[in-house]
């Protein structure tokens, strides 16, 4: 999905991303050798670490739900008795010997409580994969948009030192047929190193971001060559704050929490049905040599419960289950809070990058050009015209900053209900101002 089109949520390009790995498809780049933010989602539900472990949990909760539906193995046993005595006992002629089988009956509920347990277990197991998913999605896409500022910084950077170096050329010209002090050379040679040490810098956080995008799917930052994206998309407004309210009872946390009661209510019941003690059924064969014939065996045994009455283990149960009760609310006010507090950044953001785009960035590139031109002609000093330059070049960083900036906050917002907040018409980029 291509973002010089328009901003997709989040939500939507997990769907594509989803719909892609469950039909075996590929999401394409928007160029041979760009990285677009549907890819790079696609390649962390393939192949992402976190990811893996947490599906073989989900695993292992879905078989302990198939083995609690096992019944109790019976049991085998085989008694021999008078033998090894004294006097006509002695050896084993006379032992008498007894086959039987015994099988506990469970009571009182005890199995459906277990299925209705490991149910739930499961289930909980598929809600944290999800909310896992949704994790590594979002922290992939904001590592993403990072990928993005970082060109952009990089880009701008190796602009700003272009100039500097023409300005630095033609101040030690102007030396050389004194029309200038050496001073402005000086000058001119400083803030081509700054110049060169930020494009170096640049680039090494560039780097140090491909990899922190990589790493989502278990690859390196150099099989980025590039991310393609349009930082520049904006929304003409935003959803207002109560609407995302509203939309709280998406959140997967919250979805979470209600397969977490239902776990801790099953294990509740399940600690109840061992008030009822389980019954033992035996039956078998018994050989009597003396005076060698042969007779059925048959018994019942029901445990006591007079010492062990499990009732810490209810009041366990119990407390777990009201605690549960309480963390839920917890979670609710605190995903309402940060709800409003993202979206309080959210609109500061937006506001800071529409400001620059249509009121400082203009500004700055006209001032810029005009202190430019007047240097050529000698209106102007060096000073004056690489002030210029540096006011321009900050503010275009600001703004970029302020894009990826809103972005990422537009992706956690968009975790948090659990819906895509807007799409957004493209906007100019500051090479057309």
């Amino acid at each position: 999905m291509q973002f010089h089109r328009y901003r997709a949520s989040l939500l939507s390009l997990l769907l594509l991303a989803a719909a892609a790995v469950a039909q075996g498809e590929e999401i394409p780049s928007s160029e041979a050798n760009g990285l677009t933010l549907g890819r790079a989602l696609q390649l962390a539900l393939e192949k992402s670490p976190e990811l893996a472990a947490d599906s073989l949990a989900v695993r292992a909760a879905e078989a302990a739900s198939l083995q609690a539906k096992a019944w109790p193995n019976p049991e085998l046993s085989v008694e021999l008795e008078d033998f090894a005595g004294s006097g006509p006992y002695e050896g084993i002629d006379r032992a008498q010997t007894t086959i039987q089988l015994n099988q506990l009956i469970e009571l009182g509920g005890k199995r459906s409580a277990r299925l209705e347990a490991g149910a739930a277990a499961h289930d909980l197991a598929k809600w944290d994969y999800e909310i896992r998913r949704l994790d590594v999605l979002a922290a992939t896409a904001r590592d993403f948009f990072d990928v993005l500022g970082f060109q952009e910084h990089v880009h701008h950077s190796e602009e700003s030192l272009e100039l500097v170096e023409r300005y630095a050329q033609t101040a030690r010209e102007r030396v050389a047929a004194g029309a200038a002090s050496p001073a402005e050379q000086l000058r001119a040679q400083i803030a081509l190193g700054n110049a060169r040490l930020e494009v170096e810098k640049g680039r090494r956080e560039l780097t140090a971001a491909k990899e922190r995008l990589a790493a989502h799917w278990g690859g390196a930052g150099t099989d980025i060559l590039s991310a393609e994206g349009d930082l520049t998309a904006l929304p003409a407004s935003l959803p207002p704050v109560e609407q995302l309210v509203e939309q709280i009872e998406k959140n997967p946390d919250l979805a979470r929490w209600t397969a977490e009661l239902e776990s801790r209510k099953a294990l509740a019941a399940q600690e109840k049905s061992r008030l009822v003690p389980d019954l033992t059924v035996s039956g078998g064969f018994r050989r009597l040599h003396d005076p060698g014939h042969n007779a059925l065996v048959a018994g019942l045994s029901l445990p006591l419960p007079l010492f062990d009455r499990r009732s810490r283990g209810r009041e366990q149960a119990s407390a777990r289950l009201e605690e549960g009760r309480a963390r839920e609310l917890g979670a609710r006010a605190r995903i309402r809070s940060e709800i409003l507090s993202l979206h309080a950044v959210l609109e500061s953001f937006h506001a800071e990058a529409l400001a620059i785009r249509e009121e400082m960035l203009p500004s700055a590139r006209e001032a810029f050009e005009i202190t430019n031109e007047g240097y050529r002609r000698g209106r102007f000093s060096l000073i004056e015209v690489m002030d210029a330059q540096r006011i321009f070049f900050e503010i275009i960083e600001r703004y970029h900053l302020a894009l990826v900036a809103f972005h990422q906050t537009a992706v956690s917002l968009e975790r948090l209900t659990g819906t895509p907040l807007f799409e957004s018409t493209p906007a100019k980029s500051p090479e057309d101002h």
